[in-house]
């Protein structure tokens, strides 16, 4: 069976080391690298594609749960914290479990025992979608999408070719569509990473069209699409 990638993300790096030492012990898990900081955990997520994620809530002054909210649901995320207030607010992200600090082995065996079930029933992703409109289904390549807007219970899905409303909403979208391909810039716009263009300040561009980033995305759109490199016009 093949390993699962984990990434340990935490800025106490005793805390690391200690889920580092266990995780060893575990069949079936292999450690490929560590985050310390908001930054860094962006970065890894890019860079090494892990299957999970151990993340602490707390990373320095940043709440990770802000970040995950725009992230990936296709990767697996294990919240580890001393901060049980935050718990029902990590269940919301999808998380598929919720250790309280000190973590002991045996709570740490289980949540892996979870992730590994999880991971190994998930099903590959796919190229394609169907999207519902005029009482029909129409089938959608991911790379043909430019972007997609939002507009109360229906979305509008941009293509070259064409633009087509769609009886779904913009949080079924996001769940729908793979996390390494589309983001969501904005409460009412999600856009195809591989096509943005021009990035300036609060705007970015998409061919011709010219796509708002909310002020509070703003950190994690840049992250996304400079590789976790802000760039020197970020303030």
């Amino acid at each position: 069976m093949k390993e699962i990638r984990t990434l340990i993300v935490d800025d106490e790096p005793v805390s690391r080391k200690g889920l580092i030492r266990m995780l060893k012990e575990i069949p079936g898990i292999l450690v490929v690298g560590e985050a310390h900081s908001s930054d860094t955990f962006v970065e890894a997520l890019e860079k090494l594609k892990p299957d999970l994620v151990f993340l602490d809530i707390m990373l320095k002054h940043v709440n990770s749960l802000d970040i995950l909210m725009d992230l990936s649901h296709t990767t697996q995320y294990i919240i580890t914290t001393a901060y049980p207030q935050h718990a029902l607010r990590g269940y919301e992200c999808n998380v598929i479990d919720y250790l309280m600090k000190p973590v002991s082995e045996e709570r740490l065996r289980k949540a892996v025992e979870k992730a590994i079930v999880q991971h190994h029933s998930q099903k590959p992703v796919n190229e394609s979608v169907f999207l519902k409109a005029d009482g029909k289904f129409y089938k959608f390549e991911l790379d043909e999408i430019l972007f997609i807007k939002g507009m109360e219970n229906y979305v509008v899905v941009h293509t070259e070719m064409q633009k087509l409303v769609c009886k779904t909403t913009m949080s079924s979208m996001i769940n729908m569509l793979p996390s390494n391909r589309f983001l969501q810039v904005h409460r009412s716009y999600i856009v195809n990473t591989n096509v943005v263009s021009v990035v300036e300040k609060l705007n970015l561009m998409i061919k011709d069209h010219v796509i708002p980033i909310s002020r509070e995305r703003k950190q994690t759109v840049y992250q996304r699409l400079f590789n976790g490199q802000l760039p020197v016009f970020f303030d």
